[in-house]
């Protein structure tokens, strides 16, 4: 974790330097930790990313997301009420899918054109 550490003081430093303040901008932090969140260890990784970035797991930290019974995938988030991540089944993969979703109270309806469908 010293790593990790090094790296966010590094991110607050440049965000001083930029004028930019990006601690205090909403963040969703997702992905396979390989860590075991309902270990020790893992536990010890959310207390971290919660004191340092004011993350918080959105998804059970006890609820098993592999065929092996671990909690190796997780998604965080901060400054977002309206966030909410669920567990699926999946019968293809050794990992369930962490499916997010932010609900967004802005309409977007000027959506411009793509004549490339891209």
């Amino acid at each position: 974790m010293d790593i990790l550490l090094r790296h966010i003081r590094e991110v607050d430093i440049g965000s001083e330097e930029l004028g930019e303040n990006y601690h205090t901008l909403p963040l969703i932090l997702a992905g396979d930790f390989n860590i075991n969140f309902a270990s020790e260890d893992g536990q010890l990784l959310i207390n971290f990313l919660r004191v340092t970035l004011e993350l918080q797991m959105n998804n059970d930290r006890n609820e098993p997301i592999t065929r092996h019974g671990t909690t190796i995938d997780a998604v965080f988030s901060r400054f977002l009420s309206n966030f909410n991540s669920k567990i699926y089944v999946s019968y293809f993969s050794y990992h369930k899918p962490i499916v997010s979703v932010l609900q967004s109270t802005t309409v977007i309806t000027d959506v411009p054109n793509n004549e490339n469908n891209e």
